[in-house]
């Protein structure tokens, strides 16, 4: 199941600015969305380890997102890429919206 499904240009941007494997850019790239993996991560919240829940997975990869994608804001920015810059500001927005819903 896919936990964000990008438009033609988020796929697009995701294509030109990931930065290698580790990144939620390119598993969109790659992919063509972004979902949870096979190896469910763990989280700690004072009792110990235990592996993160689906909603606390997906949460935690849409976080990881959201960060790239502003990171691409200002790297667009201050490369003169104006219509990238666009292109990820929408989005970022987008993923700040639907983050404080």
């Amino acid at each position: 199941m896919a936990v964000y499904e990008p438009t033609d240009d988020e796929l697009q941007l995701a294509n030109n600015w990931h930065s290698g494997q580790s990144s939620m850019l390119y598993a969109i790239a790659s992919t063509g969305a972004l979902t949870r993996g096979t190896r469910r991560p763990s989280t700690d919240d004072g009792d110990g380890p235990r592996p993160m829940t689906d909603e606390e997975w997906s949460e935690d990869l849409l976080w990881m997102l959201t960060k790239e994608v502003r990171e691409i804001v200002t790297m667009a920015e201050a490369q003169g890429e104006s219509e990238d810059a666009m292109i990820a500001s929408e989005w970022y927005d987008k993923l700040e919206e639907a983050e404080n819903e």
